[in-house]
């Protein structure tokens, strides 16, 4: 009785540690993805405001238009204020 209390213990004891390592090493490999994604996100920010990139030129002509288009509908409501 004593015998299979103590196993009873012991198979616990085993079954928490193994769960304990389980997680931490689930925890260090998210950790790692995690690190390695906030790497890429950075290096991607970086390369758009060098203008090293195409994407960062492409981006940069994109708001330079919408820009423009935003200045020709203020001057067409104002002229279309006025005409009214």
């Amino acid at each position: 009785m004593e015998c299979e209390r103590q196993r009873i213990q012991i198979e616990d004891t085993k079954k928490k540690m193994h769960e304990e390592l389980v997680r931490r090493v689930t925890m260090k490999a998210s950790l790692q993805e995690m690190e390695r994604e906030r790497e890429r996100k950075v290096e991607q920010i970086q390369k758009m405001f060098s203008g090293d990139t195409e994407e960062g030129q492409s981006m940069a002509d994109t708001n330079d238009k919408l820009s423009k288009v935003h200045s020709d509908l203020k001057k067409a409501f104002t002229i279309m204020e006025v005409t009214n």
